[in-house]
């Protein structure tokens, strides 16, 4: 029993820390794209729209990055960590897009 709920905690780590490179990942994509017109090029026409070439090789990166063995033994103090991380890099990300949209806007 106890081997099973480590499985399940080591599973959760492993979500949280693909989670927290899909976030980085699209905010990088994002604002990549905008600087450098060829990558949304790149995704519009592999994908027919870049907003699901980006949605589609978001889902990868997760998936991809979720099933990597990171974590010797996490704990739920981990998970706490992990969460806490993830909290961190969504707003760090979210306000890197919107300082970016906003600057194009209303600065630039």
């Amino acid at each position: 029993m106890q081997l099973l709920v480590q499985k399940k905690i080591d599973k959760t780590a492993n979500i949280l820390i693909g989670a927290s490179v899909a976030v980085v990942f699209i905010a990088v994509v994002t604002i990549g794209g905008e600087l450098y017109t060829p990558i949304k090029d790149w995704l519009a026409g592999v994908f027919s729209h870049h907003w699901i070439g980006k949605g589609i090789l978001t889902m990868l990166v997760f998936v991809i990055a979720s099933i990597l063995p990171y974590t010797r033994e996490a704990t739920v103090a981990s998970l706490a960590r992990l969460t806490a991380v993830l909290f961190f890099i969504s707003l760090c990300s979210a306000l890197a897009i919107a300082g970016f949209f906003g600057y194009e806007i209303f600065i630039k």
